[in-house]
């Protein structure tokens, strides 16, 4: 790789930064060439993900008493897949973790059970990722660069 293309690599590694979680659970580093179709999320313009109406209902019930507890329960269901894997890493018996999730599909109006609903768990929780690590990448911006 030539030295020119460090800004360019620079900034994919940055996209590819928006991706990881900030939680024990989800993905702590992602690299920019494992993204695939995944990097269209990157696309999207900061304001219409923050103005996602279940991106929204996830931020209000991660800051809610008990809430960031039942959104990391929720993407460590969304990795592990099971209830008692998810409860064995978390290390909670697994009704823990049945009555967290239970709670979120009551709220969110989803069925864990239903794939099409575990998928759209799965790509809220990566839509608030992008948002927050979003946010927080531009009031860090080296050299006024805009992601």
């Amino acid at each position: 790789m030539s030295v020119y293309a460090a800004p360019a690599s620079w900034k994919q590694a940055r996209r590819a930064l928006r991706f990881a979680s900030s939680t024990r659970y989800g993905r702590r580093a992602v690299s920019y060439g494992g993204l695939g179709s995944l990097e269209l999320l990157a696309e999207l313009p900061l304001k219409r993900l923050l103005n996602d109406p279940d991106a929204a209902r996830i931020n209000a019930i991660a800051t809610s008493p008990g809430g960031a507890q039942e959104v990391a329960t929720l993407e460590a269901y969304c990795v592990f897949g099971s209830l008692r894997r998810t409860a064995e890493e978390m290390h909670v018996h697994h009704s823990t973790v049945a009555a967290r999730l239970a709670h979120l599909e009551a709220v969110m109006g989803w069925d864990l059970a239903d794939p099409m609903d575990r998928f759209k768990a799965t790509l809220v929780l990566m839509v608030r990722r992008v948002t927050l690590s979003s946010t927080e990448l531009a009031s860090s911006a080296v050299f006024g660069e805009t992601f």
